[in-house]
């Protein structure tokens, strides 16, 4: 049943393990932590970041650089002027906006 729902479980780890195979910045590179309110962790490595939400709240997080969303797990997590909110126990990979 999972292999046909594209928002299962293993639909979304699929896509996860396809995303960090596909970018290097993912596997390896100098490991930069960032700004990040109580409760969430944020780091990049290279062109890529990661940010998660530990707690049972929805949080914002805003970075000086431009990023944008590559793949979510968890929950949802959504993009208003350059600021991420994730929502409880959910994260991110965002890749570094080419706008910058």
């Amino acid at each position: 049943m999972q292999m046909h729902d594209p928002e299962s479980r293993l639909s979304r780890m699929k896509e996860l393990i396809r995303v960090r195979r596909d970018t290097s910045d993912l596997r390896s590179g100098e490991l930069r932590w960032l700004e990040s309110p109580p409760g969430t962790l944020a780091f990049s490595r290279g062109d890529v970041a990661h940010i998660a939400n530990l707690t049972d709240d929805a949080v914002t997080i805003g970075f000086e650089e431009s990023w944008d969303l590559v793949h979510s797990v968890g929950g949802r997590v959504t993009r208003v002027d350059g600021e991420f909110t994730l929502f409880p126990r959910c994260g991110a990979i965002l890749k570094r906006s080419m706008a910058n």
